[in-house]
């Protein structure tokens, strides 16, 4: 059976991409990753705050490549992005490319799951390139 690498942040579902598991307010504002300590634009706690499924798409802000990383996953080198997702959230994530060539602000950018491992046990959600 196949583990996620982090399961409260993200699902995969039977059909179609991963979702992403934010919250939002009351008030509006929509948040990620999720917290419960209030909301980051009224303050507003408990009840308040519900879970919102985040659809993984969005535009790519920023990127840099690291090539030093003191652990073992991810695997030095690889490419982290900043990402404006389609419901307004900016989170960092992994980015699924072989190298920044191609990488261009403003580019639509889709979750996708990645294994973690060798064997394919634990996955974890990266964003690449949205085709479409």
């Amino acid at each position: 059976m196949t583990k996620l690498y982090k399961p409260t942040l993200y699902r995969t579902q039977e059909s179609g991409p991963p979702v992403l598991i934010g919250r939002q307010c009351q008030c509006g504002h929509v948040y990620f990753p999720p917290q419960d300590y209030g909301c980051e634009k009224c303050g507003a706690t408990g009840s308040a705050l519900q879970e919102k499924i985040l659809q993984g798409q969005g535009k790519l802000v920023s990127w840099a490549t690291v090539h030093m990383h003191a652990k073992p996953y991810p695997k030095a080198p690889f490419v982290v992005g900043k990402i404006a997702l389609s419901e307004g959230p900016v989170m960092r994530a992994l980015l699924k490319v072989p190298d920044e060539q191609g990488l261009q602000s403003g580019m639509a950018v889709k979750a996708t799951m990645v294994p973690v491992d060798e064997a394919q046990e634990v996955l974890d959600l990266w964003f690449e390139p949205a085709t479409e």
